[in-house]
This record gives C-alpha cells, structure tokens and sequence, in this order.
C-alpha cells in the first residue's frame, strides 16, 4: 500500500509540476555561400532560421546565382547559435548539406565564442546568457560538383550535440532550402563554327568596302 501511495503522489506532483523544462536549444543558424569559389569575392551569409537579422539576406528561397558547368562555387561556411541554462551543456554541433535531394554532406562546427556573438559577415553582436557560437569557414565544399544543366536546390540543416540529446535547426526532412542555376558549356564544334561564323561575316564586309 505504501509503495502504491508513493507512486500515485509522485503522478500527481507530476501532473502539477508539468514536464521538465529544456536547459539546451538552438536559436538561430547561418550558411556561407563563395560563389566565385577561389576568386576575388568574399562570401555572402544568410541567415537561416525563424530568427532572421536584417543585416543578412534569407537563405530560404534564395537564388545564389547562375554558374556554368563545370565550375567552382563554394559552401565556404556554417554557423549555428545555441543556448544553454540550468545545467544544460553543448558538447558540440554538425551541419548538414546537400544538393537536389543527394545524400547528406557532414559538416563539424567548432566551439567559436561565448557571448557576445558576432553575426557572421557583419560587425554586430547579438545574445546573452550562457549563449554560444558553434562554427567552421574557409570550407571548399564545391555544390557544384556533378551538377547538370539547369535549376538545382541547395539544402542545409544544423544539429547541436547536448547532455539532453540532440537539437535540430531544420531537420533532414524540413531543410532550409536556396536554388541556383546551371547552364551547360558550348560544345567545342558549336563554338568553332560560330567564330568562323564571325569571320565570314568579317571577311564579306571588308570585300564589300574594297569595291
């Protein structure tokens, strides 16, 4: 009988208190983009999640240009923004990518600062708390990489490691998603007639001017 009592005042302590309160989350997630891959641009960011800045375009439906095929462009980096109270404790974070519904691409993101955090590709800080900055950059993941032809999607989600189990920013099956353009490279046949092309029409005008 005792044990039974304990039980049935332990369900109704459970049912007043309500559940355990998460210590761990993340609040916000960026992604950036090298389109000219070793060129001379510096890298665009977005911003990723339901917190957005005005300081950085949305990732979501974004057009991150058209490229040529066989060309370089860049996933160059990720970062993600967690927070942490009570107890609650990041151990670290992954970011995922991929392309046109492809196999996911893995992506460890580094503990990067405490508080305050800086927006990626700007000067402004944000957060508070026990919030924190988990990311990489400088990375040379071509997106273009196999990419055919035409309209393509570039899908991205984030995951913080935390003594309370995972904590998605997107999820593999919902995913932040952008779109950028292919266009094939001229064939070498269709390129050579089209130079001569030039030329004939070159050649007739100055016979013409000669009479």
């Amino acid at each position: 009988m005792k044990s039974t009592t304990s039980l049935l005042v332990g369900l109704a302590l459970s049912a007043l208190l309500g559940p355990a309160s998460a210590a761990t989350g993340t609040w916000a997630s960026f992604v950036g983009v090298d389109a000219d891959a070793a060129g001379p641009g510096t890298p665009q960011w977005y911003d990723t999640a339901s917190w957005s800045t005005v300081l950085l375009p949305d990732f979501g439906n974004a057009n991150l240009g058209s490229f040529t095929q066989g060309g370089s462009a860049w996933l160059y980096g990720a970062d993600l923004f967690v927070w942490k109270s009570g107890g609650g404790d990041v151990t670290g974070a992954l970011a995922y990518w991929r392309v046109d519904g492809g196999a996911w691409q893995e992506l460890t993101l580094n503990w990067a600062s405490n508080v305050p955090l800086t927006i990626p590709g700007t000067s402004s800080t944000t957060g508070g708390g026990e919030d924190q900055s988990w990311r990489t950059v400088g990375r040379q993941a071509n997106f273009l990489a196999g990419a055919s032809a035409g309209q393509h999607t570039l899908q991205v989600y984030f995951k913080a490691l935390t003594n309370e189990g995972d904590r998605l920013n997107g999820s593999a099956a919902a995913p932040f998603s952008a779109s950028f353009s292919v266009s094939a490279v001229p064939e070498p046949t269709t390129s050579a007639l089209w130079v001569a092309g030039l030329a004939a029409v070159g050649l007739g005008a100055a016979r013409r001017r000669l009479r």
